[in-house]
């Protein structure tokens, strides 16, 4: 039972910082350029994920021949998305910011109808997406 309100506690300590960052982007773009800023976070978790891969007492042994696709991978992933984030909060408020980002679930699923390979739509995934429009058309 603690194992379940500690999830509780780490899902709200995780939105509150989620939400709070689209304010912080706003004030780096208008700091410092955002192809910088968006390098600068992106940097920064590189630099504490690979300090939280030394400390695993597990070592994660990644074959140097695929090592390049992981790169391409967090590029296409995180790298430009970040780009594109920083450099859209120079133009629309944080607020929007960050309804608009709320709204990548339903574009992938829609996206995810058109293609051939769709895996398994269940009623509670869409119970789950239909809630979560209905949220950022409240908020909206």
């Amino acid at each position: 039972m603690l194992n379940k309100h500690i999830n509780y506690l780490w899902f709200f300590l995780l939105a509150s910082f989620w939400g709070g960052s689209f304010v912080a982007i706003k004030e780096v773009v208008n700091t410092v350029p955002p192809f910088f800023g968006a390098a600068l976070r992106v940097g920064l978790a590189l630099f504490f994920l690979t300090i939280m891969l030394c400390c695993l007492r597990k070592k994660v042994a990644v074959p140097f021949s695929i090592r390049w696709r992981i790169w391409i991978m967090g590029l296409f992933s995180q790298g430009i998305p970040f780009f594109f984030l920083f450099w859209g909060e120079q133009h629309i408020s944080s607020g929007l910011a960050g309804i608009l980002n709320g709204t990548v679930p339903i574009w992938t699923l829609l996206f995810s109808l058109t293609s051939p390979r769709t895996r398994n739509f269940s009623p509670l995934k869409g119970i789950g997406l239909s809630t979560g429009l209905l949220g950022i058309c409240i908020i909206f």
